[in-house]
């Protein structure tokens, strides 16, 4: 299928087609920053690449030679790391980064609001462990204790209502540990909320942190409950979070208009650039659902940002997507699951190594390099 052109909110977004559109992964985001040297691996996505260990730069000085008087006398000693603490402290003057600021999240904005637009609302959340404010308060306790919002369920996705639960297997209804406030299941007998689960309910609540990318099934139970909301005239409410891998680069094929199930419900590419509230309004105009649909924005978050910009804390959204370069591999090695292939899952690398113990790896790596995809 060819690519097609997408348009996404926000600056710097560009066609898919042709020579204008998004640079390619390489191009972007592993470029190498050092010209005598040719073999380097990304560390983090924020940041400058590391060397391999077969990369040959030279090494720094030590500080003291080696002589037959060693150990240096006191006096040696002291002038020898005069010089060293000044180049030291001119280097961590030059290098050190900046403290980004913080963004602040949907939830973090509704709290700064005092729930406000929340108040009079039977409330039916569907949220995770990654569902916390700046200062790590979990979504639950702050609208259980909201001033005017009842807090009648909470809905689990895939992982499960702690996030622990792998991949596949299906989560159990039960209640919360501290609360006692019932837990219903969208990843086991139904994927959508039922009639019993929203009973008294007048608005659902959306707080959990994707990956962005297409098949992490978060969003696709986020857009099954718009779905049943818009149908049982429900308000829905998303509390944005960060697109964690950017929301300025858009890569990968559309997926085909006839597949629907939870790991393929968006007609969008593999890395799509939104973020859950962006995916929330674009699925909401595209189905023409009409849900009484409200997103709660995010306040100093930018289109370029990698989460690790943000000024928080990365927290595993599942638990194999450790960090933001796992949750940037898995744009690209996820689609491998669905092979006889293995990527690594219960490894300690996720998502960083792809293979069989029938792929010859120099011969299949030499094959990929040689079809030179972006």
């Amino acid at each position: 299928m060819g690519k097609k052109d997408v348009k996404v909110p926000g600056e710097g977004v560009k066609s898919l087609a042709g020579e204008e559109g998004v640079k390619s992964l390489h191009d972007s985001l592993f470029e190498s920053k050092n010209e005598s040297c040719s073999d380097l691996t990304p560390s983090s996505p924020a940041s400058d690449l590391t060397p391999s260990p077969t990369c040959n730069l030279a090494a720094p000085a030590p500080f003291l030679s080696r002589n037959p008087d060693f150990p240096p006398s006191f006096k040696e000693r002291f002038t020898a790391w005069i010089p060293a603490f000044a180049g030291m402290t001119i280097f961590l003057l030059a290098f050190t980064p900046s403290v980004p600021a913080e963004t602040l999240f949907g939830i973090d904005v509704l709290k700064k609001e005092n729930f406000t637009s929340l108040k009079g609302a039977k409330i039916s959340l569907i949220t995770n462990h990654t569902g916390l404010d700046k200062d790590g308060v979990t979504t639950v306790d702050l609208l259980r204790n909201a001033p005017g919002v009842t807090l009648v369920n909470i809905l689990a996705t895939e992982h499960g209502f702690t996030g622990q639960v792998e991949h596949g297997v299906a989560i159990e209804s039960g209640s919360e540990t501290l609360s006692g406030i019932p837990v219903f299941s969208l990843y086991g007998k139904t994927t959508r909320p039922t009639d019993e689960m929203l009973k008294n309910v007048t608005a659902i609540v959306f707080d959990i942190q994707d990956v962005g990318t297409r098949f992490y099934t978060y969003a696709a139970t986020m857009a099954q409950a718009m779905e049943e909301a818009a149908k049982k005239n429900i308000d829905f409410i998303v509390l944005d979070r960060p697109n964690p891998i950017r929301g300025d680069i858009v890569e990968g094929d559309i997926l085909d208009s006839d597949i629907h199930r939870l790991t393929g419900y968006f007609e969008v590419p593999v890395r799509h650039g939104f973020t859950v509230g962006e995916l929330a309004y674009w699925f909401n105009i595209t189905r023409n659902l009409n849900a009484n649909l409200r997103v709660v924005l995010m306040d100093g978050w930018k289109r370029d940002f990698w989460f690790d910009e943000t000024g928080r804390s990365f927290i595993a959204p599942s638990p194999n997507i450790r960090s933001v370069d796992i949750a940037l591999l898995y744009s690209g090695i996820g689609c491998f699951e669905a092979t006889n292939m293995s990527v690594g899952r219960g490894t300690p690398g996720p998502f960083i190594n792809v293979g069989a113990p029938w792929i010859d790896g120099k011969k299949f790596a030499r094959h990929l390099n040689g079809r030179h995809l972006p």
